[in-house]
């Protein structure tokens, strides 16, 4: 049903998507995060934004996020196509906090959005690189009609479905979920929710803004100076939780090779 929503911004219908767009600069990296509460709360798109103009990078930083947005939702959001087409986007981050990505039997589920959102950002710019957001597993795991899954397995299973999507769709991973299972292994007395146990704290914004960096540029985070509001021994500790997450094999994730020349 709401494939029929996308065709009202087909080429034909949105000035420009049929050529490709200009961006904001010649040599800035865009990027744009499609998602709800998760990705916009403490503002982490800017978190992002800081991270990465700190460590020298030219971005361009939008964000879509809608409350309680799901992916299919945005394929219905006039605001959201028409920020896709905007510019050429060289990264689409797509968030969506669904537990359905998580099991065989409910991802086909998800296959409409991903499939329309993907042929609708590649057909306003081919080379944008599509990512998708691991999620992080509620602390207390979740009840299935099955029984109870604990948090490391409910992480295991959300690590290993969004792979597969991933693998599917040729999308890159954010294993934000991933740094999460590790700093509650090692750190848990470093909170990442917020007290309405729904939403990140700022530290766990934080880790997702570094992650997010190390993902997308493939460097490490480590000896930024920016912390937002997080202690700086804190903020040290997430930096590397983010670069041992994503760079120990950034192939895990599907990210492409880099040119070392």
């Amino acid at each position: 049903m709401f494939l029929a929503g996308l065709l009202l911004f087909s080429a034909g219908s949105i000035p420009g998507c049929s050529d490709p767009p200009t961006g904001p600069g010649p040599d800035d990296i865009k990027v744009l995060f499609v998602g709800n509460s998760l990705t916009y709360w403490n503002d982490m798109p800017d978190m992002f934004r800081r991270l990465a103009r700190e460590a020298g990078k030219k971005v361009y930083v939008e964000d879509a996020s809608e409350p309680a947005a799901s992916l299919e939702d945005h394929t219905h959001f006039e605001s959201t196509l028409r920020k896709i087409n905007k510019y050429n986007w060289d990264y689409v981050i797509l968030q969506e906090g669904s537990a359905r990505i998580a099991f065989p039997s409910t991802q086909p589920e998800l296959y409409p959005q991903y499939q329309a959102l993907k042929e609708f950002i590649w057909q306003c710019y081919p080379l944008s690189e599509v990512v998708l957001f691991l999620d992080w597993s509620p602390d207390d795991g979740i009840m299935t009609t099955e029984g109870p899954l604990t948090f490391a397995e409910f992480q295991q299973l959300l690590h290993d479905g969004t792979r597969y999507l991933a693998s599917q769709f040729g999308f890159m991973v954010a294993p934000i979920g991933w740094g999460w299972k590790q700093v509650y292994e090692e750190r848990p007395d470093l909170v990442l929710i917020g007290s309405d146990t729904v939403h990140p704290s700022k530290a766990g914004s934080y880790l997702q803004a570094c992650i997010y960096f190390a993902t997308l540029f493939q460097e490490s985070p480590v000896g930024l100076t920016y912390r937002h509001d997080v202690t700086a021994p804190n903020a040290r500790y997430l930096q590397e939780v983010a670069a041992e997450v994503v760079l120990t094999d950034p192939a895990h994730w599907f990210l492409p090779a880099i040119d070392p020349r």
